[in-house]
């Protein structure tokens, strides 16, 4: 019999010796094990099972209903994290287990539902998320399902619409990932749980203990007793009293059978489980929810699950329930699936194929997958399109993961089920861990300072020093230029506190003081006021509150600070304040060589210079400080000055309207106290005394409360830049962008510095009106700055700086120059270079734009610089020759080009469109990308093309298909000859023959450039492609019309690239194709790459169209491929890589492009005088592949 990896057996009719199939070398491990004393032994084909002689199941549902082992019904609203099930029997052999619920709240704050399962058995820690299909999470980590873990013991997997977790002991855990759990044992944890689901003793009277093993007197008590830690603090057990009202009225409506009593309807498609599942407790569950539900729709549809599950899960048949109630809406497949009342319980998946087959779990409602779809993760895909199987975890197509917990294999699933991995490691500043569920390389998140009573244990960046205890200390103060400015102070160790007593920590963190210690750490204070634990300020920015041995004070993203009974003092800080910190805990960079740093930023190695430097007021004293006098030199009148309301009374003067509302949010007396004290140190220095009123003001603002006007021109007016002056009310702001509209007045006044007469706000600077500029469409512009209004550069526009306004007159661009919009506004450039562009079914268009059509299956000079008389020549520029050859064909048909010679710098460059990839230079094969004479010539592919560069600006793009281009600078003007034509701005004589004479029509100029040989023909006569009646045309006109259209995507390239080329012969080719939309899709992509080599970024075009692209394995398309994308040989181009970039196939991270193809770093060639050469592999005799040298093609 086949066996699959992890499978059990017992392998006689004792079941004496239990079996398991391992998941490696394909071995059988046996032990000697006998089945349970609640367990059978029964046969199970050729072999033996253990089967449990009862079972029983607990079941969760709704907002929520606990149905407990033994049948017990009660219902419980907290929101918190509590204890469903665990092994509980002290000295037990049987496995340990531990199942718990998060609940939430939604909509109402009375009413909560399930969120997460957590699952812990065999030592992992398993999450089923709400609304987690195909996912859950294992030991932190988020897994596709299914999922083996411990050599089979542990499976998790979707069954019907819950994920399930089943262990070879019996336990079955399942979860809908909204309202429906259940927790399902054997019979052999009978008397052996505890928990929310009860002892499963048979007995449901005592099933409301408590935790501690008394009589819970409510329900609110039975859940609070159950409840279990959990990182998420804000919760709460629920609402106590009428948590569920109806009337009357409503409640008899409700238990009709059109509502809960649909459960127990005569001949309903449920009648059937009642005689087995006593369907009244889910009746009034049913009611339940409806009434607290509150016009909740879903209710009704879930209540009615919860019991249709039950039933199915014994085995009992259930008819389609959800047509006869409204409620198939409330399941929506997914893609490639379809509903189905009973479906396989263990559906296939991509890794296991025939779960179906050997499923003993009764039938479930389910997305059921269609035929040939298989379930991978979360969607239901084609069987060919399966991903991979790593150690036990699947993994979709194109899915990277990490195959090490160090970060050093990073892998790649790919097309045909194989992981394909290479070496590497996380860069520097970053760290390997796991964040939201993911293994990465990740920053560091938040530095940790360690400090206790008297010893500093670990600087952010690790140094250890003492530090006296009859002193307060800065531990940590941010710089001000972050704006949630962050302080913790450490207070003396106060004589007389108990040798046990703890020093006093203050907090300074979203503009709240808080302050933790002294007696106990459970006594805390928030703005000078005692809260109780947990505390949670309304702004939803600070908690606190207790964990088993400390007090934890926290904002979130910003800093969490522990404050234990141990007296050690845990400091844990965003690296947003990397660079940004002073104080006992250092200077945050990850140099440990700069801790000691003072307040002004200058760093010592005499430590008690630097303890002194960080020495603080005693501002935790509570009002006991002695020492405030001794600041001020003892000098009692002098602190009675600093003390008045022209001092710092200011801020604590009950007749102070400014401060007033903001004595009830933030704590008034350490600010007024620190006001003091810097007062009566700095001498009365006004500046310590502004900068101490400011703070406070901040932190009022920060606590959301509006401060009034408390600066003046005699009491600390702000210090403001040039050109500008302090206003106590000011209503209205002119910047140099409202000039044109007027300022922007409030209707409320502020302090602030208003700009002097003449002048207008900047950014943070006044400056002369003259120099403001225009405001034109939302931007601003410099005086005498000049710019184009419109696409097509008609409208030349220029900002009168003396009075601020915009003038346009209508004026173009020169003959020589095209239109181009930069940051929305449009200029006028001096054309640099042209294009000569041959494509299509014969269609050429010169530098100059004269445009002409021709067949021949001869090569063609299309651009040469040797014709030239040599009178004419000059060694200034190169000469080079371009020459094109069709298909050998018969002309009458299509032909396109299949062949580009280019002979430049000796070199004979030739592309086959049958050697994509490669070229022959000087008759030997190379691999791109190529580098010939130290960078005279480079040769790469860049997206759909392959590309020839000099360095005197010569650029030959091929397609490998239908589309060739030459652009050559502007200093080779009236020195080309060939069909590109002379390039001197004169479409008119382009036709000049080889013998530099004037072609007497298309036919002579094309056959004078032929290089003719015996089976070769130029010309199609009177039998060239025509365009014929096609049934459908409109599709593709309106897809070429897409070139010319003035609102299009295209038209910001139409003044550099006139599309009346591409537009024609896009009609024409589609039309000879027979209406062909590939045809069409050809010519599009023919203009945007021509609009994208010169420069004018064309992206997302297909977006607006039916074509399509598909790329090579390990890439993927994008609309913008960089020039410099990371190739295997990086060589140097001309080109610079942001000036412009093309649409191609982009190389997925972690790859590399090596020419033809995206490969893994490792697999590389070797790159040596400018040539790259692929790894040649080599068998050895014991059938490995070793790379050994790098070949030719």
């Amino acid at each position: 019999q086949f066996l699959h990896q992890g499978e059990i057996f017992w392998e006689n009719s004792n079941c004496s010796t239990k079996c398991r199939c391992l998941d490696f070398n394909n071995e059988i491990f046996c032990q000697e094990m006998a089945c349970g004393p609640f367990e059978a032994c029964e046969p199970k084909i050729k072999f033996f099972q253990c089967v449990p002689v009862e079972s029983s199941t607990c079941v969760v549902f709704g907002d929520p209903h606990y149905h407990t082992f033994d049948g017990f019904l009660f219902h419980f609203q907290g929101s918190c994290s509590y204890l469903l099930a665990r092994q509980c029997w002290p000295g037990s052999q049987l496995p340990y287990f531990n199942v718990e619920a998060k609940n939430e709240n939604r909509g109402g704050s009375s009413v909560s539902w399930l969120r997460d399962i957590f699952v812990e058995v065999y030592s992992h820690k398993i999450v089923l998320p709400k609304g987690g299909f195909g996912k859950a999470k294992v030991d932190d980590l988020v897994v596709s399902l299914p999922i083996s873990l411990e050599l089979g013991a542990i499976k998790v997997y979707q069954s019907g619409l819950s994920t399930a977790l089943e262990t070879d002991f019996g336990l079955l855990v399942t979860y809908d990932g909204q309202h429906y759990a259940s927790v399902s044992v054997p019979g052999t944890y009978i008397n052996g749980t505890c928990g929310l689901c009860g002892n499963y003793n048979k007995d449901p009277e005592d099933d409301a203990l408590r935790s501690d093993g008394r009589l819970a007197s409510s329900v609110p008590e039975l859940g609070e007793s159950w409840r279990v830690p959990h990182p998420e603090r804000k919760c709460s057990p629920g609402c106590v009293e009428n948590c569920s009202v109806c009337d009357a009225s409503t409640e008899s409506l409700y238990f009709s059978p059109e509502y809960c009593g649909f459960l127990n309807k005569s001949g309903g498609p449920l009648w059937e489980c009642g005689s087995v599942v006593d369907p009244t407790a889910f009746v009034h569950s049913c009611v339940y929810d409806l009434c607290s539900a509150r016009e909740n729709g879903t209710g009704l549809c879930q209540a009615i699950q919860a019991y249709a599950a039950v039933c199915q899960g014994l085995g009992i048949p259930v008819g389609e329930w959800r047509a006869q109630t409204g409620c198939e809406a409330a399941v929506q497949c997914p893609e490639h699936s379809h509903y189905s009342v009973c479906a396989s319980g263990c559906p296939a998946t991509c890794s296991d194929l025939t779960a179906p087959l050997r499923c003993t779990a009764p039938c479930t409602e389910s997305c059921e997958c269609d035929d040939g779809h298989v379930l991978s993760a979360d969607r239901c895909i084609p069987v060919q399109k399966c991903g991979c199987d790593v150690d036990g975890r699947y993994y979709a197509v194109g899915e990277v993961f990490w195959a090490t917990a160090d970060c050093t294999a990073e892998c790649q699933c790919e097309d045909g089920g194989e992981a394909k991995c290479f070496n590497t490691s996380c860069p520097e500043g970053e760290v390997c861990t796991i964040e939201d569920g993911y293994r990465g390389c990740y920053p560091k998140r938040e530095g940790l300072c360690s400090v206790g009573q008297n010893q500093v244990l670990r600087t952010f960046d690790g140094v250890t020093f003492p530090y006296p205890l009859e002193h307060s200390y800065t531990l940590l103060k941010t710089c001000m230029e972050k704006p949630d400015f962050i302080e913790v102070d450490i207070s003396q160790k106060k004589p007389g506190y108990a040798p046990n007593g703890l020093r006093v920590v203050r907090i300074q963190v979203v503009g709240q003081e808080v302050k933790v210690g002294g007696a106990s750490l459970s006594e805390v204070k928030v703005n000078g006021y005692d809260v109780d634990l947990p505390y949670f300020h309304p702004s939803g920015h600070l908690e606190i509150y207790r964990t088993d041995n400390g007090t934890v004070t926290e904002s979130e993203g910003l800093l969490s600070i522990g404050y234990y009974d141990s007296g050690l003092l845990e400091i844990r800080l965003s690296t947003a304040y990397f660079n940004c910190t002073g104080g006992l805990c250092g200077f945050f960079n990850g140099n440990d060589s700069d801790e000691f740093c003072t307040p002004k930023g200058k760093c010592t190695d005499n430590l008690e210079l630097f303890l002194e430097s960080w020495t603080t007021f005693d501002e935790i004293c509570n009002g006991e400080c002695g020492d405030l006098l001794k600041a001020c030199n003892n000098d009692s009148e002098l602190l009675k000055t600093y003390r008045s309301r022209s001092n710092c009374g200011i801020i604590n003067d009950p007749t102070n309207s400014s401060f007033l509302e903001c004595h009830n949010v933030v704590n008034v007396s350490a600010y007024y106290r620190t006001c003091l004290f810097r007062l009566c140190q700095s001498g009365g220095n006004q500046s310590e005394l502004c900068d101490a009123v400011a703070r406070y003001a901040s932190a009022c603002k920060n606590a959301e409360v509006d401060v009034g006007q408390w600066r003046s021109h005699s009491f600390c007016p702000l210090a403001c830049p040039e050109n500008s002056h302090f206003e106590e009310c000011m209503s209205c702001v002119e910047t140099c962008e409202t000039l044109a509209t007027g300022p922007v007045c409030m209707d409320t006044c502020t302090e602030g510095c208003q700009c002097d007469e003449g002048f207008a706000l900047r950014g943070s600077r006044c400056v002369p009106r003259g120099e403001c500029g225009c405001n034109f469409e939302g931007r601003q512009l410099a005086t005498n700055q000049t710019f184009w209004m419109d696409i097509s550069c008609h409208f030349l526009c220029y900002c009168n700086g003396s009075d601020n306004s915009v003038y346009c007159e209508n004026v173009s661009c020169k003959d020589d120059e095209y239109c181009l919009e930069e940051n929305g506004l449009y200029y006028c450039h001096v054309r640099t270079d042209a294009s000569c562009i041959v494509s299509g079914y014969g269609h050429y268009l010169t530098f100059d734009g004269f445009s002409f059509d021709f067949q021949s299956s001869c090569a063609l000079v299309l651009c040469t610089t040797i014709s030239r008389p040599r009178v004419e020549r000059s060694d200034t520029f190169p000469t080079f020759t371009v020459t094109a050859k069709n298909e050998d064909r018969d002309t009458s048909l299509a032909l396109w080009v299949k062949q580009v010679e280019v002979e430049v710098f000796n070199y004979n460059i030739v592309i086959h469109r049958a050697y994509k990839y490669t070229v022959m230079i000087n008759n030997e094969r190379l691999y791109l990308p190529l580098k010939l004479g130290q960078g005279k010539v480079n040769i790469f592919a860049f997206g759909f093309h392959i590309v020839v560069e000099t360095d005197f600006g010569l650029k030959v793009v091929y397609d490998w298909k239908t589309f060739l281009s030459i652009t050559i600078p502007r200093s080779f003007q009236n020195l080309t000859y060939g069909l590109c034509g002379r390039y001197n701005g004169n479409p008119d004589d382009d036709l000049v023959a080889a013998g530099g004479t004037p072609a007497f029509g298309v036919t002579d100029f094309v056959q004078s450039w032929a290089k003719r040989d015996t089976f070769c023909r130029v010309g199609c006569g009177d039998r060239c492609p025509a365009c014929g009646k096609v049934e459908g045309f409109w599709k593709p006109q309106q897809l070429c019309s897409l070139i010319p259209s003035q609102s299009g995507v295209f038209a910001k390239c139409h003044s550099k690239i006139n599309p009346s080329y591409f537009y024609k012969n896009c009609l024409f080719d589609t039309c000879v194709d027979g209406g062909a939309m590939q045809t069409a899709c050809g010519w599009l992509q023919n203009y945007a790459s021509t609009c994208q080599t010169q420069g004018i970024a064309i992206i997302g075009w297909r977006n607006f169209t039916s074509c399509s692209v598909s790329c090579p394995p390990n890439s993927h398309y994008e609309s913008c491929v960089s020039l410099c994308q990371p190739r295997c040989a990086a060589i140097r181009l001309k080109s610079d890589c942001g000036h412009y970039c093309v649409e191609g196939c982009q190389c997925d991270p972690g790859y590399v492009l090596n020419g033809k193809s995206c490969i893994l770093p490792q697999n590389c060639g070797c790159y040596s005088d400018g040539k790259y050469y692929e790894v040649r592999w080599e068998q050895s005799s014991l059938g490995a592949l070793t790379a050994t040298l790098c070949d030719n093609p």
